[in-house]
């Protein structure tokens, strides 16, 4: 039964590959043009790219999965969770305002939209 429950994981961990791949074409992209302003976008991309790959990946750190290993003592896989969600609203909340000319009051939304999320 073990071996089922991680062979179920492969599809999760082939995604999460590509997207952590997507993550370092666009941190490549972002500092090759770091000097354009108008690049930023690149960044946040990123990082929401990498929240994307990690939420995917964040059951698997539990301990009937060899991800746990990976895992600190510390920290429980439901504050991955909650840590990958907001920043996976953050930075596209970031990556909007760079992309869209976005009015202070729609920014307001957005800003208590993340608010809320993390309260």
């Amino acid at each position: 039964m073990e071996i089922k429950v991680t062979l179920n994981m492969w599809p999760d961990l082939l995604a999460s590959s590509a997207l952590l791949t997507l993550t370092a074409y666009h941190l490549m992209i972002y500092l090759g043009r770091k000097k354009n302003k108008k690049e930023l976008y690149n960044l946040y991309f990123a990082w929401f790219v990498f929240s994307a790959a990690l939420f995917i990946v964040a059951p698997y750190f539990q301990k009937q999965y060899f991800l746990n290993a990976f895992k600190p003592q510390w920290l429980n896989v439901i504050n991955i969770e909650m840590l990958t969600i907001w920043s996976l609203v953050y930075s596209r909340i970031c990556f909007l305002n760079c992309l869209l000319d976005v009015s202070s009051k729609y920014k307001k939304h957005f800003r208590f939209t993340l608010i809320s999320i993390s309260v």
